[in-house]
């Protein structure tokens, strides 16, 4: 992923909102409908908190402590940076850390066991895509350094769990020459780090969603460029039982990013596409799961059976 492929402003004020009423959630078919949504009221600014080119957030919790940590990609001059963690003191979040990060993109927490971690996407120092990304281990005041993995144009971790089995997948975007790389799946090693797993061939990934249905796990990747074209497919991956295996494909264009979600006993998956190669006024489709066809399917919408 190259650099100014977002606008990034210096000096950015994250604004918390606080939501104070509940609305109804109402799904329309994607390319619009007659009738509009409801509109979203009962938000009021809870706190605004200075950034620099930050990319996302990260929401987790330790014992009765609840944190933010934030990406910050790049500052105007430099994208090695510090990252920071906010603690909630009772009443606001208060920088409570700062991490030197080189474009970061993603934070990622997960626990093994009774401890925590925190995994952070570096995408690019200034000169190079090919740089590491770390997992940093809470010590129970604070996050240090445990381990550092080689990642090219990392834009999202992902982890998950298979049984008793740790995984992180990390989507590779940009190794400097071209976006048609691997992108990797890390397995826990029963004891103090992340190994090579398994690799699969991506272009330009943004990210990794892990879902379940019933008892099958599945790993969907956004992809964003493969070098010409951002009108390209995103796939799924199915478990296997050793191994994830491509199970469907679905066109997508520029996607950034994709989320899974129940309503009921139906099963979605919504992507964020980006960019078309003309327009960036595209839509952005629910999937639906058809469990009789074992798929998704775009713009139709299929019952758990």
């Amino acid at each position: 992923m190259k650099p100014g492929k977002f606008r990034l402003a210096n000096n950015n004020l994250a604004i918390l909102f606080l939501l104070l009423l509940v609305v109804p959630i109402m799904t329309v078919a994607c390319g619009g409908g007659s009738s509009s949504p409801p509109v979203l009221t009962g938000l009021s600014v809870s706190q605004d908190i200075p950034f620099e080119g930050a990319m996302s957030w990260e929401a987790f919790t330790i014992g009765a402590d609840t944190y933010l940590a934030a990406a910050n990609y790049y500052n105007g001059s430099s994208y090695n940076i510090d990252s920071k963690i906010y603690w909630w003191n009772g009443s606001a979040f208060a920088a409570t850390q700062t991490i030197p990060t080189n474009g970061a993109y993603d934070w990622e927490h997960f626990t093994i066991g009774t401890d925590s971690y925190l995994a952070v996407a570096n995408n690019y120092n200034g000169s190079s895509y090919t740089i590491d990304s770390k997992i940093y281990w809470w010590n129970g005041a604070a996050f240090a350094e445990t381990q550092t993995i080689t990642t090219s144009g990392a834009s999202d971790w992902e982890h998950f769990n298979i049984g008793a089995d740790h995984f992180l997948a990390v989507a590779n975007g940009d190794n400097g020459s071209s976006t048609n790389i691997n992108s990797e799946i890390y397995k826990w090693n029963g004891s103090s780090a992340f190994s090579s797993f398994q690799s699969i061939l991506t272009n330009g990934a943004s990210d990794w969603e892990h879902f379940t249905i019933g008892s099958d796990h599945y790993l969907a990747v956004a992809n964003h460029y493969n070098g010409s074209s951002y009108n390209i497919d995103s796939k799924i991956y199915l478990w296997g039982g050793s191994s994830f295996t491509e199970t469907q494909t679905i066109p997508t264009n520029g996607a950034m990013d994709w989320e899974h979600f129940t309503i009921g006993t139906n099963t979605y998956l919504v992507v964020a596409n980006n960019y078309n190669g003309s327009s960036y006024s595209i839509w952005s489709c629910p999937v639906y799961v058809d469990r009789l066809a074992l798929g998704f399917s775009n713009n139709r919408l299929y019952l758990l059976s």
